[in-house]
């Protein structure tokens, strides 16, 4: 870790040898806007680039979308991804293997639901702030294949009922 003119050096801050300099910037933002709700957000990075802002335990077995007592921290992020209308990003949709009765077409569902529902949230939020998105999100159902946890208890299947923000790295 080293740093240049101030900022610091994250090695996924470079992009196909290049550096991005959004990487850091956004990377910082968001982490600001997890902060405000770190018992149910967190931000990850990785050596690939991408930055994963993860939102768990806010999602009723089956729900498709977020409560609304959430939606202002979700129009913080939108704000954050409005100053960046060029960068790629994906939802993810993620349920939990034991909600819906373990319906495995139910549990894709419902994790198309969710990511659907973010996406739409997000547009209604950008138009309001007048931004202008150059570049489509990605939706992704991930069904239950990708738990964060493999504990059964009531908490730990929370986690896995998720949304996942994976901004992806600049294309060159």
């Amino acid at each position: 870790e080293g740093s240049a003119a101030g900022v610091p050096f994250h090695p996924a801050s470079w992009s196909a040898g290049r550096p991005d300099p959004e990487f850091t910037q956004i990377l910082r933002l968001l982490e600001e806007v997890a902060e405000l709700e770190s018992s149910v957000t967190k931000v990850e990075s990785n050596s690939q680039g991408e930055i994963r802002w993860i939102v768990q335990d806010q999602y009723a077995e089956g729900a498709g979308g977020a409560p609304e007592d959430f939606w202002p921290l979700l129009r913080r992020v939108a704000r954050v991804l409005a100053r960046f209308p060029d960068r790629s990003i994906r939802w993810e949709g993620h349920a939990d293997s034991s909600e819906l009765g373990g319906d495995t077409p139910k549990l894709w569902q419902v994790s198309i639901d969710r990511a659907v529902w973010l996406d739409e949230f997000m547009k209604k939020e950008w138009k309001a702030l007048g931004a202008v998105r150059r570049r489509k999100a990605e939706i992704a159902a991930m069904g239950s294949s990708r738990p964060l946890s493999a504990e059964n208890g009531r908490w730990a299947r929370a986690r896995n009922r998720r949304v996942e923000l994976i901004v992806l790295p600049l294309q060159r």
